[in-house]
This record gives structure tokens, sequence and C-alpha cells, in this order.
């Protein structure tokens, strides 16, 4: 089944990818979760036509909200929201409970990872998650870290004195900054970003013993290229459309 739009609805942008030629080949992210942001997107992308979108997203409420809106646009809409609608074998306890996001991320991953080489997956958004596919491609769970932002609100409201700094803040500081800090801000932004890195480091460490071929690291999410930046442990990528990817793979493998 052709795919033109692919959305991946998660809890701090929703990203929408355009696809041509079996890949994403333009990519939105939409922080405003409102139907004239959608609209002027629809537009900017010259989509008023009806058109084949899969829609999926670790946030239900915006994922269910987007796919009615385009419904009532007139256009062609399908839902990714059970891991058994997605291409790939999973080792894990309650497979319905692990996010979409992260078996789609596999998804694409399996796709470009060598054969026979493992693969670990770092998606940094909202959360950070650390997976790992084995060499035959099987997703074998992982661990979910918080991530800078989730950090950053923790900080704010569990400690007297210390402000709110906002996610863009974040972004700008880290790596432009070094110890010690001169400012709190400064002190926070290393402090996250250690346990940020530090957290990913050590987990990659771990993965690293489960086989005797080199894992290749996948890098994704809004902070992903804060991690893949500066990682030395191995092969890596960043990879930004890692997600929409998977659910193109995914959605050109439904039923018509």
């Amino acid at each position: 089944m052709n795919v033109d739009v692919v959305v991946d609805a998660g809890n701090s942008f929703i990203k929408w990818g355009r696809c041509d030629g079996g890949a994403v080949v333009e990519m939105a992210s939409l922080a405003r979760v409102a139907p004239a942001t959608w609209d002027s997107q629809l537009r900017k992308w010259q989509l008023e036509k009806k058109r084949r979108w899969i829609v999926a997203g670790s946030n239900a409420p915006r994922r269910d909200r987007l796919a009615e809106w385009l419904g009532k646009q007139d256009q062609d809409v399908r839902v990714l929201n059970s891991y058994l609608q997605l291409p790939i074998t999973q080792n894990v306890n309650q497979p319905e409970k692990v996010g979409l996001d992260r078996l789609l991320n596999a998804v694409a991953v399996n796709t470009r990872k060598p054969k026979g080489v493992p693969a670990v997956i770092i998606d940094a958004g909202t959360a950070v998650t650390a997976d790992y596919v084995d060499e035959s491609g099987v997703f074998q769970g992982g661990a979910i870290l918080p991530g800078m932002a989730i950090m950053a609100r923790f900080l704010h409201e569990h400690t007297a004195g210390l402000p709110l700094i906002k996610p863009v803040e974040v972004t700008q500081l880290t790596g432009s900054v070094a110890l010690p800090g001169k400012s709190t801000v400064e002190a926070m932004v290393l402090g996250m970003a250690a346990c940020f890195r530090g957290g990913v480091e050590r987990i990659a460490h771990e993965y690293m013993k489960w086989s005797a071929n080199r894992a290749v690291f996948y890098f994704g999410g809004g902070d992903g290229a804060l991690l893949a930046a500066d990682f030395k442990l191995g092969e890596h990528h960043h990879w930004p459309e890692m997600t929409l990817e998977g659910i193109r793979i995914a959605g050109e493998q439904l039923p018509a």
C-alpha cells in the first residue's frame, strides 16, 4: 500500500513526514496541537487533495484527535495503535504496553542495520529510550530514562529556588558551557547533560557485552543530535526521521 504522509504524535511535538519514492523525503515538527497549525502545514505541502496517511504516536489522545481531523478533511487515514500491526518480532513481557514508537524505531532500523549485527536505538525525546535489537532483528526491550525537559521541570518543581529552564535554553547551553558552571542555570544544564549522556553511555557499554558482533548505534528524537555529536563508543548514525520511516514501512504493509 503506497503511503503519502506519515505522522508521529509525540508528547512534545507532532511530526509529519512527506513520503516519495519509498522514503520520507521531508519532515516538519509541529509544536502546537491545533487544527489551525495542521491546516497551515497541509496547505504548505499542498496536501489538500485526498492522500493516504498513516498516523501513529506515543500520545494516543493527540494521535486520535489528528486522525479525526484528517478524516474530516476527506483524507484517507489509517492509524497504527497495536504492536500486532507492525512487521517486527519482539521478546518482551506484555508487548501491548511497550510504546509503539519504540517498536517502530526497530522496524526502521531493521531495514538499515547490517545483516547479523545487533543495533542499539537511542530515541531522545521527552523521555529517552535505549533499546536493543539483536542480530536477527528481534526487539529485546531496553531502558527508559528521563529526558532533559523532564529533568529541568523536576528540578524546578521539587527544589526551592531553582528556575524552570526551557528546552530551547537547554539545547543552546549544552555543549557551550564547561565545568564549573558560573550560574545556577549553567550548573543545572551541566548536571542534566552529565546524567543524560552518562546514563546512555552506561547502558551502551552493557549492550556491547551482549554480542561478539559490535553493535551499530542509531540516534533519533529531538535531542538525538546532542548525544550523537560526541558519541565515541562505536559506529553511530543520527537519523531524525527514524520513527517516521518505521511508520511508513509498517503502513506500506497494511492490507489495502
